[in-house]
């Protein structure tokens, strides 16, 4: 089954590192767009509120 996304959106980069400890050792998790920290057993979730690009 393939993850539902809206129209004309594009799935993100995954993060490079965790934003607590600064640790590369990420996993996802479940659910989209969750990742799990195995350094400092942090779960977040990482959203795009905007690219910086007006549409008319």
């Amino acid at each position: 089954m393939a993850p539902l996304t809206a129209p004309g959106r594009t799935r993100q980069l995954p993060p490079f590192y965790c934003p607590y400890c600064g640790e590369e050792t990420l996993r996802p998790r479940e659910t989209e767009d969750e990742w799990h920290c195995g350094s400092c057993l942090r779960t977040f979730a990482l959203r795009t509120t905007g690219t910086g690009v007006q549409r008319p």
